[in-house]
């Protein structure tokens, strides 16, 4: 079949899920191509961040090929609350006669834009959406009310006669489309995924890296991979961590990614000089390099912010903590993960350590995990549930 998906923002250098499920999409045998706008997603601090791997944000209009996927690049006229507004979704239907169009994002000037095209074309119309309420009124919050009340009061019944599958990845996720976005569509839950044939445990990878950084087998190495910013709460991981420095002396911590050198500064100088010597900092990674370090790590930590990496980490049979008020539940089912009560760094240090002093339960989590994305969360099965 012939696939084109619609994004606001599309960087195939990240693995994020437009990406991703473009990739799947392809290897199942399908023709697929992605129509988005003339840059890159307006990430926080972008230039202190993604900026290593991904280039400028502003990339320009392009046809071509990226990472092995056709890419058109529309020029961008407007953008709000990390959605773009471009044209052109219209003509790449009418030239490209897709079976399927998947619009990434419910409430984007695309989707409208679909819906609307929708009577002059034979295509199925498939929506994807991620949002949880904690991130919908985070901040801007009479706008963003605003913004959702035009939206349900000009667009609901428009999308809702025309859309023929709302994806939701998250189960949170659900109620948000119901409530606020006014769209009454079954909704079919279908979680982030992960490249299994690439994320996987390599014992090579982990002895090289431990090389590397001087860490012996017997040591006890903990990775966050991400931005380093302060709503991902590296700085409750750094308390957590020197409460265990205190207490045992092989303990080390990987941080993977880069951020503000403020924000960095604001969580070493919650360390004393003895922990300091146990964190390895390294810059933001091109995800093909990760495997290595997740391989070579014992315990990944995601303080507050979900993110995609928790599948990434399990699918090298690694186990993970998160916080209690995880929103994929997906992701914790087969005994792969701990929760933490969230923003405590003496719980935190807690099921970090019960992980440290329990190495055969380490392991178990760590292969449940592994058996949890293959027979659930590889990309190319989330991608077959976006298909009717």
């Amino acid at each position: 079949m012939k696939i084109l998906l619609v994004c606001n923002y599309f960087q195939p250098k990240l693995s994020y899920a437009e990406s991703e499920i473009a990739r799947a999409l392809l290897s199942l045998g399908h023709s697929v191509e992605v129509i988005t706008g003339d840059r890159y997603f307006p990430f926080p601090n972008y230039e202190k961040t993604v900026q290593s791997v991904l280039g400028t944000r502003l990339v320009g209009t392009s046809k071509k090929k990226e990472n092995g996927i056709f890419v058109t690049r529309q020029k961008v006229y407007f953008e709000f609350f990390a959605r773009s507004g471009f044209f052109g979704i219209y003509q790449k239907i009418k030239s490209f006669r897709p079976n399927y169009v998947i619009v990434f994002g419910l409430t984007t000037p695309a989707s409208i834009q679909v819906s609307l095209f929708k009577n002059n074309s034979n295509f199925k119309f498939v929506g994807v959406d991620s949002h949880l309420p904690s991130e919908l009124f985070s901040s801007q919050v009479v706008l963003k009310k605003a913004f959702y009340f035009v939206f349900r009061l000009l667009f609901s019944n428009l999308i809702n006669k025309k859309i023929d599958k709302i994806i939701a990845v998250q189960e949170g996720t659900k109620g948000v489309i119901k409530k606020y976005y006014g769209l009454n569509k079954k909704i079919v839950l279908a979680s982030h995924g992960t490249n299994t044939e690439l994320f996987h445990f390599d014992p090579l990878l982990r002895t090289k890296v431990r090389k590397h950084y001087n860490i012996n087998e017997k040591d006890f190495l903990i990775i966050y991979t991400g931005k380093i910013i302060e709503s991902k709460g590296i700085d409750i991981l750094i308390k957590a961590f020197e409460n265990l420095c205190l207490k045992y002396k092989n303990v080390y911590l990987l941080l993977v990614g880069s951020g503000p050198l403020e924000y960095k500064e604001t969580c070493l100088n919650i360390a004393t000089e003895n922990t300091k010597m146990k964190i390895i900092w390294e810059e933001f990674k091109n995800y093909k390099k990760l495997p290595a370090y997740y391989s070579a790590s014992d315990v990944a930590v995601w303080p507050l912010q979900e993110s995609l990496s928790m599948n990434d980490a399990a699918a090298c049979s690694l186990p993970y903590i998160v916080n209690h008020t995880a929103g994929v539940k997906e992701r914790l089912s087969n005994n792969n993960a701990l929760l933490y009560k969230k923003g405590d760094s003496i719980d935190l240090s807690k099921k970090i350590e019960y992980l440290y002093l329990n190495s055969d339960q380490r392991k178990k989590m760590g292969k449940n995990g592994r058996e949890l994305v293959e027979n659930n969360l590889s990309w190319q099965k989330v991608a077959k549930k976006y298909l009717l």
